[in-house]
């Protein structure tokens, strides 16, 4: 681990374990090393996990890049309440046309985090079944002003009149065979969240990692998965309760199991107190050149 990566994720440390930042390790790096260090930052979509950081030692020099970083966290506040104001827009409009859905991803996994605007999304995912897709569709159009966009593989795109992205998923699959044959069970892995005929589903919560895991492989195996992605999957393994056999068993039948075990080897690494192994060094090399999406390169 280089000295720029170490700090980054000591700066990441500082904020999920809310201890405070090593000031003179930051204040040593030199101004082309700083850079460095921001647009690594920005290439893995944390920025403001660092801005927050950062803003909040009265020890470190506010620079113009720092103030950015600073700039970035409040936008993020404001992005998530943008976003959690369209949530209950669109799950309004799913119950009243007794629609059935799933939260995915960020608005569970923000709760995680030590302030849920800390984890950055730019889009919202929802899964529905896929015979009300156009019942769904039809109802945000009308009722919302949402402008359909064209369909994916597992999802169609809508856009608010403020600009913020729906993926409306029809399905969860990764258009890998091994994942999708686990992943089309959601349903089955499915139950309300409360009673009195509730809309609102929530996977059970080993389905709910192991689809985390399966959407990271699918990047991970594509040119990469980010820091953000690893920074997920450890603060949920460590603050989620899960049984460990039945995730294994998701994970051995989508054949990521050796991944889970590595993948969370190197979280323990980044953001814990594990060493390396020959395996989480190549994986660590790989993750940071390929930044949030991965690259066709890597």
């Amino acid at each position: 681990m280089d000295k720029i990566t170490k700090i980054l994720m000591n700066l990441i440390k500082c904020s999920i374990h809310k201890e405070n930042i090593d000031v003179q390790q930051y204040c040593a790096l030199s101004q082309k090393e700083k850079e460095q260090l921001f647009q690594l930052c920005s290439k893995h979509s944390i920025s403001v996990i660092v801005g927050d950081v950062l803003g909040k030692s009265k020890m470190i020099e506010k620079t113009l890049d720092v103030k950015k970083l600073i700039n970035e966290s409040f936008m993020s506040v404001y992005r998530y309440e943008q976003s959690q104001t369209e949530i209950k827009k669109i799950t309004h409009v799913l119950t009243e046309l007794k629609i059935p859905y799933i939260l995915l991803k960020g608005p569970r996994v923000r709760k995680y985090y030590p302030e849920p605007w800390l984890r950055t999304s730019c889009d919202i995912d929802i899964l529905i079944h896929e015979e009300d897709l156009d019942l769904a569709i039809n109802g945000l159009v009308e009722k919302c002003s949402y402008k359909k966009q064209e369909r994916n593989y597992h999802d169609v795109p809508l856009v608010s009149p403020n600009n913020i992205l729906l993926e409306l998923h029809f399905n969860i699959k990764e258009n890998m065979d091994n994942l999708d044959k686990v992943l089309i069970k959601v349903w089955d892995y499915s139950s309300p969240v409360g009673k009195d005929n509730c809309l609102e589903y929530e996977q059970s919560n080993e389905f709910f990692l192991f689809h985390l895991l399966a959407h990271t492989a699918y990047h991970f195996q594509h040119g990469g998965c980010g820091i953000r992605s690893i920074l997920d999957l450890y603060l949920i393994h460590h603050q989620m309760p899960y049984n460990n056999e039945k995730l294994r068993m998701l994970c051995r039948e989508a054949k990521i199991e050796t991944f889970y075990e590595y993948v969370i080897q190197l979280s323990e690494v980044w953001f814990g107190e594990s060493s390396h192994t020959p395996v989480t060094s190549a994986m660590e090399e790989y993750i940071l050149h390929g930044g949030t999406y991965g690259t066709k390169d890597n």
